[in-house]
């Protein structure tokens, strides 16, 4: 919908999320983007979201990551060689054929290409 954002709009936009808070008085403001963080649990949580302190142990690999849960799944589906495929007969969907990272991504395919409300036995990890 918009493809260029102004300053102007992006600082009323900012705005108002944080007037439609409610914070106590000892709110933290993040000294980057100044959101209004409520605990200091929240704070060093929205610190991470700058420094993205978690990076890809791939080699090659520039990926970073707030949290560690993220950078592991990135390594796990990006990187790992287990791969989830469609065993439905006939089946020439892209993705299902070279195999998806998640099992969940092959058993959305099933239902809803193939019409299967079962989709674990067309499911194999390879």
């Amino acid at each position: 919908m918009f493809k260029y954002y102004t300053a102007c709009w992006i600082e009323r936009a900012r705005r108002r999320r944080f007037t439609a808070r409610t914070f106590t008085s000892n709110a933290l403001p993040c000294p980057q983007c100044l959101t209004l963080l409520a605990t200091k649990k929240k704070y060093t949580a929205h610190l991470k979201t700058h420094t993205r302190p978690f990076k890809c142990n791939v080699a090659g690999c520039n990926a970073s990551f707030a949290l560690r849960k993220d950078r592991d799944r990135h390594t796990k589906e990006q990187h790992g060689s287990t791969r989830w495929h469609c065993n439905f007969p006939g089946c020439t969907y892209k993705l299902a054929r070279d195999g998806a990272p998640r099992k969940a991504n092959v058993e959305r395919h099933v239902r809803s290409w193939h019409k299967v409300r079962d989709p674990a036995p067309y499911c194999q990890r390879r």
